[in-house]
């Protein structure tokens, strides 16, 4: 049910319109509602429109929002990440204290390496190999399973937790921005129009973008409304992540905000425009994994910026396909192991339309392409195929030559797969166009 329709009240029997109150439902009867003025936050942050990727109450309107009375996450790393870590801002300050630091920066590094000291001795006495932090969660975003096929996106705030705090309306505010960045970021086009569709889960990209795209909120939001001054409170809040064992990866989002008008103001919709097409095993992905993690904050945090937008480069052509390999000596469409004897993917007519593409490929087919199909888990499987024209306006990916491909295909993706293909390299001379077919999976709950 839409939120801008009347909808039964929470706790009692009569109507709630969107108009006269910030709509959402409690996770049981004894988590209180929200106070008026919170309530009256929440709704002008909903009726926003001066902020560029989206409405905010756009977004509400396909997501539940749902008030708890309180949750933990938690985290764990091995005693290896530990030591790992404490040796790395031993170096740091080592670094700092020759270049000459103030009291304050040295006194930050300190107040976490003796923490550290504290965790691993704890460890070791007791003879553990991990140890687990407990995060207190202010707000979660989910996709629960409803009985929908793919979820219903499901915003929680932890109510409970949120109304302890000082200012607790500004802080629930910020929150639900927060979350609403990961909603925005799940919402991508398939064959069908707009959908929810899974991306890669990686939190030490995903978690400080979103921390960025709030604090970007917030800014244009202080324009029209000064007097609630959230900006300062949200700067705050992710400032002080940066040194919190367990959410250091949050943090960054502080720098990529601050650092906005000399390096990238668009992280936002260049993470949404990409994210799809990130590869988990890749280089890039796990350079810049080993610069930050929820126990690590990059010290040089300029070489980490560069790595996550090299990371987000966006990719001049891509588009979803549900893909089947195909047997001429079958009676159905299927792809049983050892059957399959070609693979046809027609390319989406908006992909076709674009201008770069028709001058790049369109025009000068039939072409040869280097082709690499993906599976989540890290297979990677790759070979020749041919982009050939479908019609006079179309195109079309087809696989028959290259038998072993076809072959390993069989072998590792059964039935129909969706795959999300995007051009990874342009043709350069005489080397070939490389492209990815990235196996997604839409029913897939996770984030």
């Amino acid at each position: 049910m839409s939120i801008w329709t009347d909808i039964q009240r929470r706790s009692a029997g009569d109507i709630v319109r969107k108009e006269d109150s910030f709509i959402y439902t409690k996770a049981s009867p004894s988590v209180p509602d929200l106070d008026g003025e919170t309530d009256k936050l929440l709704r002008e942050v909903d009726a926003f429109t001066g902020y560029p990727p989206f409405i905010p109450g756009d977004i509400h309107e396909k997501v539940q929002v749902v008030l708890k009375e309180s949750e933990t996450r938690d985290v764990t790393v091995t005693l290896d990440q530990l030591n790992k870590e404490l040796s790395r801002l031993e170096d740091e300050l080592e670094k700092m204290k020759k270049a000459g630091a103030d009291q304050e920066e040295l006194g930050e590094i300190l107040e976490k390496i003796s923490l550290l000291k504290k965790i691993i001795a704890s460890c070791i006495k007791a003879g553990k190999t991990v140890f687990t932090f407990n995060v207190e969660l202010l707000g979660k975003y989910v996709r629960e399973k409803d009985g929908t096929p793919k979820g219903r996106p499901t915003i929680y705030l932890m109510w409970g937790t949120l109304k302890t705090k000082p200012n607790p309306t500004a802080l629930t505010a910020i929150v639900y921005v927060h979350e609403l960045m990961h909603a925005y970021f799940d919402m991508h086009e398939d064959e069908g129009g707009m959908d929810y569709i899974p991306h890669p889960d990686i939190p030490e990209i995903e978690e400080p973008l979103a921390e960025f795209g709030m604090l970007f909120f917030m800014e244009m939001f202080d324009r029209t409304h000064p007097e609630y001054e959230l900006l300062i409170e949200a700067k705050t809040h992710v400032k002080r992540k940066k040194s919190i064992l367990g959410i250091c990866h949050y943090g960054f989002g502080y720098h990529l905000f601050e650092d906005r008008k000399t390096f990238c103001v668009d992280w936002v919709d260049l993470f949404h425009r990409s994210c799809l097409c990130i590869d988990e095993s890749g280089n890039d992905v796990i350079d810049y994994k080993s610069m930050i993690s929820p126990i690590s904050y990059p010290f040089h945090e300029y070489t980490c910026e560069t790595i996550l937008f090299k990371i987000l480069r966006p990719k001049r052509f891509y588009f979803i396909k549900e893909v089947v390999g195909s047997s001429r000596s079958a009676t159905k469409i299927s792809c049983p192991a050892g059957t399959i004897d070609r693979i046809d993917i027609s390319i989406w007519e908006e992909v076709c339309n674009n201008k770069q593409f028709q001058k790049d490929y369109l025009y000068l087919l039939p072409m040869d392409v280097v082709i690499t199909f993906l599976e989540r888990k890290g297979c990677r499987i790759k070979g020749n195929a041919k982009i050939y024209r479908r019609d006079p306006k179309g195109a079309r990916i087809y696989i028959e030559s290259d038998k072993d491909l076809l072959s390993q295909y069989a072998a590792s993706f059964k039935g129909k797969v969706h795959f999300l293909l995007y051009e990874d390299k342009p043709a350069d001379g005489p080397k070939p166009a490389e492209w990815i077919a990235k196996m997604i999976r839409l029913y897939d709950y996770s984030r």
